[in-house]
């Protein structure tokens, strides 16, 4: 990932180099670091990884993604689903109820899962 120094030096960058320089921006526009996280994510209608900024407002969350120009409520994704999330001082691991877990760590005995995940519904 780019720190949003050199996104700006280099006039271009992924998903997650945009939302890191949105969410810098934002700071120092005086936006409470709080109240914006970089989602990485799976879009379910593209079936590809992305990423972007999740910023809470007065009127409620919104996305800034640099798919498009618009900003819309985030409130409610529709086809993505969010695996990390990170603001400035946290970092969160998404699960879904429903979801089938990792053959991996299904396979691992109860007392080898010392883990913690925040549940998205």
């Amino acid at each position: 990932w780019a720190t949003a120094e050199q996104t700006i030096a280099r006039g271009s960058g992924d998903c997650e180099d945009y939302a890191i320089l949105k969410m810098h921006l934002l700071r120092a526009a005086g936006v409470d670091a709080d109240r914006m996280k970089l989602v990485l994510l799976r879009d379910l209608a593209a079936n590809a990884d992305h990423a972007f900024l999740l910023v809470q407002t007065a009127s409620g969350k919104v996305v800034l993604d640099n798919m498009t120009d618009r900003v819309y409520d985030g409130s409610h994704p529709n086809s993505v689903r969010p695996v990390l999330s990170f603001s400035e001082n946290r970092r969160w691991v998404h699960a879904y109820r429903g979801a089938q877990p990792s053959p991996n760590l299904a396979s691992l005995p109860a007392s080898q899962k010392s883990f913690a995940l925040a549940r998205n519904d």
